[in-house]
């Protein structure tokens, strides 16, 4: 990973902004381009023009009102935009703001694939049912690393990789060292197992030894995982509780893969039930089939917000 490029997902919500302002601080320690994206979806309330025929409202009326409220829409991403680039401005980190339409995800899915690294904002619980779609929608066909933002960024100091014990993936585990080198930050392994077999960490460490030889002198633990808890917690064989939350300076990495129509976590979790659950300040989920060299090398041209404001 030698060029880094971030997209963020751009809303008017708290998370949105805390999801930003996290980017600006990696983009600040990566020296690279933050682009923002908000898009304009007005499919919302269409069902008004198609289910509704007539009765104390008329269909004139009907579509002389959806006609407001979709330029009203407009209204709002222009001024989220005003608002966005006059904040981003005084950071001097180079970037661009845009507003697309269309379906929010489809949109945004589109357009993460020109980026090595997402971030998108959630406020567990508080979430409207739209902007729930949109962060499932993410969720699951986001093909590049998407992190996940529910509070204020913090000063990052780790990262931690989770990795199944039973499925080693070496592209997974160079992109996370090459993230982690290129954000300054100290690279940690932890060893996932979801049986009751306590994992081996001395044939593990030998395994990813031989896989990454780069990773050789990277702390490695091991835990297992359950997600029946009703947060999303690691403690280790001897029941001696390791909540990472107490660690708001880690980066936590969870690998998904496809199955089927959706996306999992590694221990099998559907992504939004572990949204629903997770505890930690942010969270980055990892495509384990994500091939950093399939990232267009030419990214378009990006202008300071000085400039283009």
């Amino acid at each position: 990973m030698n060029d880094l490029s971030i997209m963020v997902c751009l809303s008017g919500s708290e998370g949105a902004e805390h999801a930003a302002r996290f980017a600006w601080s990696v983009a600040r320690t990566a020296n690279c381009s933050v682009t923002a994206e908000h898009v304009v979806d007005a499919s919302g309330p269409t069902w008004l023009l198609n289910k509704l025929n007539g009765g104390f409202i008329d269909r004139e009326q009907i579509g002389l009102c959806y006609s407001s409220f979709c330029a009203s829409l407009v209204d709002i991403a222009d001024a989220l935009k005003e608002k966005y680039q006059s904040v981003f401005s005084a950071q001097r980190l180079r970037g661009s703001c845009n507003i697309d339409y269309g379906d929010p995800v489809y949109k945004l899915t589109r357009k993460a694939m020109n980026h090595n690294l997402v971030f998108l904002g959630h406020r567990q619980g508080g979430e409207s049912p739209m902007r729930g779609d949109v962060i499932s929608g993410m969720t699951n066909r986001c093909t590049v690393p998407l992190i996940v933002v529910k509070s204020k960024e913090a000063s990052l100091t780790r990262l931690v990789m989770l990795v199944s014990t039973d499925h080693l993936c070496p592209r997974y585990l160079r992109s996370c060292n090459n993230l982690a080198s290129m954000l300054g930050l100290e690279p940690r392994i932890v060893c996932v197992g979801t049986t009751d077999e306590p994992p081996n960490l001395q044939v593990l460490k030998t395994q990813i030894k031989n896989l990454v030889p780069e990773l050789k002198d990277v702390k490695m633990s091991t835990r297992l995982i359950e997600a029946e808890r009703g947060s999303v917690e690691l403690w280790t064989r001897t029941d001696q509780h390791v909540d990472v939350t107490a660690r708001p300076d880690t980066l936590v990495i969870m690998p998904t893969r496809k199955q089927g129509d959706r996306r999992v976590t590694l221990i099998g979790e559907e992504i939004g039930c572990f949204l629903d659950r997770l505890t930690l300040p942010f969270v980055c989920f990892w495509p384990e089939e994500y091939d950093h060299g399939s990232v267009p090398s030419r990214v378009p041209a990006v202008h300071s917000l000085e400039r283009s404001a």
